[in-house]
C-alpha cells in the first residue's frame, strides 16, 4: 500500500478508539495539528489508550520529498498509531502501527501527538454510558448467577468440593460424580 494508506490506518485506528481525526487526515502532514504534541516518554504514560496518539515524520518519507521538511499538508510523510507503554528510552524507540504491521522504530525526527486528556476522558465517559445503557437494558445481570451447567467428576474422593459449588457461580448447578474413590 502507498499514497495516503497511512492515514487512512491511521483514522481507522482513532475513529474506532473514539477520537476525532484531523481534516484531510489522508494526508500524513494533516496530523501535525491534531490533538496536543507530546514528548517521547509520554508515550509510558498512564491514560494512553491505543488510538489516541498517532506520530509523523517530520521530514518526508516518499517520493521527491524523502528527506525534506514537509508542511502540514504536503504529501511524502507517513502517519502511525504509536501502540501505547512501548517507550524504549535506551533505544529511542517506540512500536507503530500502519498500513505495514505493528513494528519498533526510532522516535527521533518523529512528531508525537496525543489526543488530549480532556478527550479521553470524554470517551470514557461516553463508553461508561453505553455500558449503563447495556447493563440497564439487560437487566441486572452482574448481580446473581444465571448460567446453569451440568458437571460430571470422575474419581474425585467423598466429600471433595468443586469450585463451581463453593463460589456460587451458577444458578443452577447439576453435579454427578462416578468412580469415587475410596481410602481406607
Amino acid at each position: 500500500m502507498s499514497g495516503p494508506a497511512c492515514g487512512m490506518v491511521a483514522t481507522g485506528y482513532v475513529k474506532s478508539a473514539g477520537f476525532k481525526p484531523p481534516t484531510g487526515a489522508a494526508i500524513a502532514t494533516s496530523w501535525h495539528k491534531w490533538g496536543e504534541a507530546m514528548k517521547s516518554g509520554d508515550i509510558n504514560a498512564p491514560d494512553r489508550p491505543f488510538g489516541s496518539m498517532v506520530a509523523t515524520y517530520f521530514h518526508g518519507r516518499y517520493g521527491g520529498t524523502q528527506g525534506q521538511i514537509l508542511a502540514p499538508g504536503q504529501i511524502g510523510g507517513h502517519v502511525m498509531t504509536v501502540v501505547p507503554g512501548t517507550w524504549n528510552e535506551k533505544e529511542g524507540t517506540a512500536m507503530f502501527a500502519d498500513q505495514y504491521g505493528v513494528r519498533k522504530r526510532k522516535v527521533a525526527d518523529m512528531d508525537v501527538r496525543f489526543a488530549g486528556a480532556s478527550a479521553v476522558e470524554a470517551v470514557r465517559a461516553a463508553r461508561g454510558e453505553q455500558r449503563d445503557k447495556i447493563d440497564k437494558a439487560n437487566g441486572s445481570v452482574w448481580d446473581k448467577p444465571t448460567a446453569s451447567v451440568n458437571v460430571s467428576v470422575k474419581n474425585a474422593p467423598p466429600g471433595v468440593k468443586t469450585n463451581a459449588e463453593a463460589d456460587g457461580a451458577f444458578k443452577t448447578l447439576n453435579l454427578s460424580r462416578t468412580n469415587q474413590l475410596v481410602y481406607n
